[in-house]
């Protein structure tokens, strides 16, 4: 008992000692602009070329295109102006605000509109779209050729291949013959069976190119008129050509727009019906692991659609954004009987200390505004194959002051470490045997369920 006292003694003081941790919406998309302008600001003389697009273009300078851009893109100068869930109308703010400013390339690489037809765009719509950034580009950067490229295939979902040929077969309208080509090489990307999608080779989610193979084919696809274009002789003078879809049916994909996911999904939570918030017996919260049991959600109704319960987790959530959702406005009309709270993907960038402080506030907000509600901290998930991986550490070292946080208070928190359900008897961590976003394994979700279950039986009783 005495240990006890003293163990949450120190917890408050510490707690108290430390800086107020301040909520704050998250902006990833905003974060990610401004890294990109920052870094044509300090780059501008030297940039040569320019990647435009969405996350095919982005994964140039991830894991499977990075060794292509490193030896044929990077000598040039090039600069990837690729944003994941992008559409056209996300990439025309980009280009009107900054992140051309002193640029003056040679050549400009543009793919886009893939994600315009999945929200319901037609391709005529997207062309426009599509029409309006080749456009800015041409008055805004008058020297560079723009080379617009065909989308690449697609197989995730019913009708969305057929949209994407409609598309490319629209695209050549674009070209002008000098400044503006348009070069459509998807055919390369399609399975050698005839069946019209995307090589399961390359294309593991029959959306992007998920392994080096296919930059290798993205790259011996461009690169002779990246190269061409590098040694042409200057643009001569001309007006770019007028649009080729003078009254399209969807004014969004050329409307330029500003993106902000996470605050978008937050206002969707706030549009949860009266009738679910009331039935509400469970809330979970937390960042893309928990917003990942959307992924098993026969799992979820099996073992919580009993509780009536609710997952409010964000995808890309922080301690302090998750801080910020509770002060406005998503526990509104909310009297669960237990909260369940989890967030560990923010520990490499941020550090424990900050991840756990970020926690903590969230937790006392939790408790001033579910007074009657039990809350289940749980404890960062394993990370790292072997016990003495540097992440095995980062999240002992987490899970440590988690403890602290429930100890202080007063038995409403309690904390639940459900590292034995996923490690092996000697203490490696199988591959896929944790939850992870990369690779939602049925089985890891399935462990987390059956290691928590005791406990929200138990907290959720009142």
């Amino acid at each position: 008992m005495i240990r006890r006292l003293l163990l949450l003694a120190v917890a408050t003081a510490a707690l108290a000692a430390a800086e107020p941790v301040r909520g704050e919406p998250l902006d990833d998309w905003g974060d990610i602009h401004a890294r990109m302008c920052a870094d044509a600001k300090a780059r501008a003389g030297s940039i040569q070329v320019v990647l435009v697009g969405d996350s095919i273009t982005a994964r140039w300078t991830t894991s499977p295109g990075e060794k292509e851009f490193a030896e044929h893109l990077a000598p040039l100068g090039a600069i990837n102006l690729g944003i994941p869930a992008d559409g056209t109308q996300h990439v025309l703010w980009r280009l009107q605000h900054g992140v051309l400013d002193g640029l003056q390339p040679k050549a400009v690489l543009v793919m886009i509109g893939t994600n315009n037809l999945s929200a319901g765009s037609d391709p005529e719509s997207v062309l426009h779209g599509i029409w309006c950034i080749v456009d800015h580009l041409r008055r805004t950067l008058p020297g560079a050729r723009v080379l617009v490229q065909g989308l690449f295939p697609r197989c995730d979902r019913p009708g969305m291949n057929e949209q994407v040929l409609r598309l490319n077969a629209l695209l050549p309208a674009l070209a002008d013959g000098e400044a503006v080509q348009v070069l459509d090489f998807s055919a390369r990307f399609l399975a050698a069976d005839g069946s019209g999608k995307p090589d399961p080779a390359v294309f593991t989610d029959g959306i992007h190119p998920n392994l080096p193979p296919g930059f290798a084919i993205w790259r011996a696809a461009v690169m002779p008129t990246v190269s061409a274009w590098m040694a042409a002789p200057p643009l001569p003078a001309a007006q770019p050509r007028p649009t080729p879809v003078a009254a399209p049916k969807d004014l969004r994909p050329s409307t330029p727009e500003a993106r902000n996911d996470w605050l978008n999904r937050h206002r969707g939570l706030l549009k949860t019906p009266a009738q679910a918030k009331a039935a509400c017996r469970v809330l979970f919260l937390g960042d893309e692991l928990m917003r990942a049991w959307d992924r098993s959600p026969e799992l979820f109704r099996a073992e919580y659609a009993g509780y009536g319960a609710l997952n409010c987790a964000i995808w890309g959530t922080r301690p302090r954004n998750l801080l910020w959702q509770v002060e406005n406005g998503v526990l509104d009309g909310l009297d669960p009987a237990l909260v369940v709270v989890q967030g560990q993907t923010d520990l490499r960038r941020a550090g424990a200390e900050d991840c756990a402080a970020g926690m903590a506030a969230a937790v006392a907000a939790l408790r001033q505004r579910l007074p009657r509600a039990r809350i289940l901290l749980l404890g960062a998930f394993p990370q790292g194959e072997r016990p003495d991986s540097p992440q095995r550490a980062l999240v002992a070292d987490y899970n440590r002051r988690l403890t602290e946080v429930a100890a202080a208070s007063g038995g409403v928190v309690e904390l639940l470490d459900l590292a034995p359900s996923f490690l092996a008897s000697d203490g490696t961590l199988p591959k896929g045997a944790a939850p992870e976003v990369a690779a939602t394994v049925p089985a890891a979700w399935t462990a987390w369920a059956a290691g928590q279950r005791a406990a929200i039986r138990r907290l959720a009783e009142r």
